[in-house]
């Protein structure tokens, strides 16, 4: 609706409900955190199914997009860079036109 209008009133409660909107899925997600904390047990092993995602260490590089396409693995990202370097760093052809 702001977008058809640009009015600023539309706009204050649109900004207004996505406030609300992102506050009550924090709530949400906060009191699921909650039960899931309340629920876990020491004798059933569910101590260790819920501690074990905190445990692991994820490494999330994302892709690297150049001339030749996507870099998805370590040695085609650090191709990428090591060709982006060169032709950052070399000199320019400069012919002095008479």
């Amino acid at each position: 609706m702001f977008q058809t209008y640009r009015d600023p009133v539309l706009k204050r409660k649109l900004n207004k409900l996505n406030k609300q909107i992102k506050k009550l899925d924090q709530k949400i997600e906060t009191e699921a955190f909650k039960n899931e904390l309340l629920n876990v047990n020491a004798t059933d092993g569910t101590v260790w199914k819920f501690v074990t995602p905190f445990k692991k260490k994820t490494k999330n590089n994302s892709s690297l997009n150049g001339p030749a396409g996507i870099a998805n693995t370590d040695l085609e990202k650090a191709n990428f860079l090591s060709e982006s370097l060169e032709t950052q760093f070399t000199l320019n052809n400069i012919t002095n036109p008479v």
